[in-house]
Parts: C-alpha cells; sequence; structure tokens
C-alpha cells in the first residue's frame, strides 16, 4: 500500500517538484479539492456556551488550513461530544464519592446491613452505565477531533499548505547547495 498523495502546492513548498511533469502539474491541480472556509458557520443544533467554543476553534483552524465549510457539523458533532464526556465524568465522579461513602460507613459500622449492601449495589451498577457512556463519548470526541487534525497523530498526516515556513525544513534559513543543479531544467522537466 502506497502513501497518500501530497497536494501539488506543498510538493513545490518543499522544492521537490523537480519530478512532475507541467502537463501532470496541471492534471494534478486539477483533480484537488480546494478548501473553501468563507461561510464557517456553527450548526444550529450547539447551545450559546458551545457555539462560543466552536468559534474559538474554527478560528484556529481556519488559520491552520484545516476547516472548510463542509466541515463546520463535524467540529459541531465534536464539542457535542466533548460535551457528553465531561458531564459524564462529572457524574463519575460524584457516584464514585458516593459508592465510597457508603463502603465507609458500613466499614466503620462494621455491621453491613442488606439495606446498604443494596444501595453500594445499585450505585455500583449506575456507576458503571455512566464510565461506558463516558468511554463512549471519548470515542467519538476523538474520532471527531482525528476527522479535523485536532489529535498528534492527526496533525502528523497533515501536510503544510505553501507559505507556511519561510524557508524549508531543515535548512536553517539557508539556501540549498544543490539547487543550481535544479535552477536549469531540460524540456522533460528532468534536472540536467
Amino acid at each position: 500500500m502506497g502513501r497518500n498523495r501530497e497536494p501539488v502546492a506543498l510538493i513545490q513548498a518543499k522544492g521537490k517538484s523537480h519530478h512532475l511533469t507541467k502537463e501532470v502539474v496541471a492534471e494534478r491541480l486539477s483533480a484537488e479539492v480546494p478548501v473553501v472556509a468563507d461561510r464557517i458557520a456553527a450548526p444550529g443544533f450547539l447551545s450559546a456556551r458551545q457555539k462560543k467554543r466552536f468559534d474559538e476553534l474554527a478560528e484556529a483552524l481556519v488559520e491552520m488550513k484545516i476547516l472548510s465549510d463542509a466541515d463546520c457539523d463535524v467540529l459541531g458533532r465534536y464539542i457535542v461530544c466533548q460535551d457528553d464526556w465531561e458531564k459524564y465524568g462529572r457524574i463519575v465522579r460524584k457516584l464514585t464519592a458516593a459508592v465510597e461513602k457508603l463502603i465507609r460507613e458500613s466499614v466503620e459500622m462494621e455491621a453491613a446491613d442488606s439495606g446498604t449492601d443494596d444501595r453500594i449495589c445499585k450505585l455500583s451498577n449506575t456507576l458503571e452505565r455512566y464510565e461506558k457512556l463516558r468511554g463512549d463519548a471519548f470515542k467519538k470526541c476523538q474520532e471527531c477531533a482525528g476527522v479535523l487534525g485536532m489529535t498528534v497523530t492527526a496533525r502528523g498526516k497533515i501536510t503544510l499548505p505553501p507559505g507556511a515556513g519561510k524557508s524549508e525544513p531543515g535548512s536553517g534559513g539557508k539556501k540549498n547547495k544543490f539547487s543550481k543543479f535544479y535552477d536549469n531544467k531540460n524540456e522533460g522537466g528532468q534536472a540536467v
């Protein structure tokens, strides 16, 4: 299985376009889907607080040239999943504290009656259900974040558009000493 095809603009920004002919470049440029981000708006299913978070994240993602108009719903779903995860986390912490308190009290009394055991069992079952809901919300949140390039591994797969860096990576601002060989190209698009 081969690597994902890099955009032509990225190849040119790297200075490695010498292996592509003009025809191939034109063909690939016509086949690439441009990122259009001129109508970014928060989806209607978000609350006012969530819309504020949407605007913050959208601004950062547009600046990185990752978010397009078509991605607004995915970002909205990410925010909803993140809110769910946080909500379930608060419930899990409260239930955990309640279970621990009941266990402490039953140990201190040294005689656990069946009522206390039943309450501990019910709270533990409820706690397990909310932990599962929290885990599911986390998985959905991570999936949306990965699609949008908001995780470490997803950002590693993103290629920067041209002009994002001032010089070639690893060059330290110095001119590539081999670039003189690629300045004079023959008609076939190959270096002389």
